[in-house]
């Protein structure tokens, strides 16, 4: 099964291969030193009801990405993307994060920065907040 988005199919692209059992190629970082500031759930400090989307990042290294849907027929749709992820702390004003996941048939990895202020964690251009905890989004400041 492909699905495509429209209104230019070309621009994203998911190919879903049926399977009885899920396997992960995944395997967690040896060694793993991660961030006791970062580990935790975080929402989208822009989630709603309707759509919420949260990150995980769990003390062994594993992180995990999920997106849920809520249409005005009640019908949900859930997506979830499981990923590996090492920390860099080297830098004075951001964190780096290494993060892998699988895409098609390739590993994937994304380096990125991330920081965490007053509560509130900036990553990949987004911002969230503790599961439990509901500021102020950005914008509202």
């Amino acid at each position: 099964m492909t699905l495509s988005y429209a209104p230019d199919i070309t621009d994203q692209e998911f190919v879903l291969n049926q399977s009885d059992k899920w396997e992960c190629p995944l395997e967690l970082p040896e060694d793993f030193v991660g961030d006791d500031e970062l580990t935790g759930e975080w929402i989208n400090v822009f989630s709603s009801d309707n759509a919420k989307q949260t990150l995980t990042f769990n003390d062994d290294g594993s992180m995990k990405l999920q997106q849920a849907y809520t249409f005005t027929d009640g019908s949900v749709t859930e997506i979830i993307i499981n990923f590996t992820y090492t920390v860099d702390k080297t830098k004075s004003d951001a964190n780096e994060l290494n993060v892998t996941w699988v895409g098609g048939n390739e590993t994937q990895v994304r380096n990125s920065v991330y920081v965490i202020q007053e509560g509130i964690l900036y990553y990949d251009g987004n911002y969230y907040t503790r599961v439990d905890n509901n500021p102020a989004t950005p914008d509202e400041e």
